[in-house]
């Protein structure tokens, strides 16, 4: 019996020293391990926090400059189809001033036309009776020279006179 007592010794002891080296260890570990390891938990922890933090304000502020930029954009986009609509309204001006700039030339040439037309009809009619006037004159001449005697010329200059 005194073999098992003392082979149950043995166990407790090395139980026993086996607790005592497990409290040393974890002693150990508290003293020197523990506090280092919670503080790069709690350091990385508050990183990851951070980050996450950061994160979020890039987010919303991406956010609102996209909601910046979408306002802008609209406001671009209202700009322009304002710009295309007085540009048309200015066009439609200019095409129908410049369409009745070309009437009334055409109206100015045409008169223009007309009256250079009865100028030239005027002219043209004058010229003439100027060469019938002078064609006539030659004729007359002529006939009177075969036909005329001395005293029927003076009868019919001095008719010619008295008519004046």
């Amino acid at each position: 019996m005194n073999g098992e007592i003392v082979n149950l010794n043995i166990k407790l002891i090395t139980i026993g020293f086996t607790l005592l080296n497990t409290v040393v260890l974890f002693w150990i570990m508290k003293r020197f391990l523990f506090k280092p390891v919670n503080d790069f938990m709690a350091n990385r922890k508050e990183r990851i926090l951070a980050d996450i933090q950061y994160a979020r304000n890039l987010n919303m502020e991406a956010e609102h400059r996209l909601e910046e930029y979408t306002s802008k954009l609209s406001s671009i986009k209202d700009e322009r189809n304002k710009i295309i609509s007085d540009g048309r309204i200015k066009g439609e001006e200019l095409f129908n001033r410049m369409k009745q700039d070309a009437e009334t030339e055409r109206v100015r040439l045409i008169q223009n036309a007309e009256n250079e037309k009865g100028l030239m009809m005027k002219n043209g009619r004058e010229e003439l009776k100027r060469e019938v006037a002078v064609l006539s004159m030659g004729i007359a001449e002529k006939i009177i020279k075969k036909e005329m005697d001395e005293a029927l010329h003076k009868r019919l200059i001095d008719e010619a006179i008295e008519d004046f």
